[in-house]
């Protein structure tokens, strides 16, 4: 009976071995990587909702927006906070709005430099498709389309 050498026994415990490291590696489990997705699409999700968020009026007529077009007082355009303006990545964008049981789009247009995350400006004839501009402010929800 011929015993292996203790090189030849590396040799073949290696070779044994070897297929338990590659298939018990993380890596080709993809679970990294699904956790990731899972991640970033919650993120996502939450970031386009806004509920329960403070609605003020301004007045759009007094000089060109932060987007750089100049609006009537009746159009349905609103100003984000200065953090989701971003420098103007989303000038422009539509958004939908409700408060009072009422629900219509506006157009994303400036930015208001003391509104809080979530919080809009909106023209004042935005406001009034809601409520009287005595109100002064109202809450609603408002999201991404």
């Amino acid at each position: 009976m011929i015993l292996p050498t203790s090189a030849g026994m590396t040799i073949i415990f290696t070779l044994l071995c070897f297929p338990l490291l590659v298939f018990s590696s993380p890596i080709s489990s993809g679970n990294f990587d699904h956790h990731k997705r899972v991640i970033a699409a919650n993120s996502h999700s939450l970031a386009k909702r806004f509920d329960n968020a403070r609605y003020t009026w301004y007045d759009i007529t007094t000089g060109e927006t932060a987007c750089g077009q100049w609006y009537q007082k009746s159009d349905y355009v609103v100003a984000l906070d200065a953090q989701q303006y971003g420098g103007g990545e989303n000038c422009f964008k539509q958004i939908s709005i409700s408060a009072n049981g009422k629900t219509t789009t506006a157009q994303i247009v400036d930015e208001c430099p003391s509104c809080p995350w979530g919080a809009l400006d909106v023209s004042e004839g935005l406001f009034e498709f809601f409520a009287p501009l005595d109100a002064g402010e109202i809450y609603g929800s408002w999201n991404f389309i």
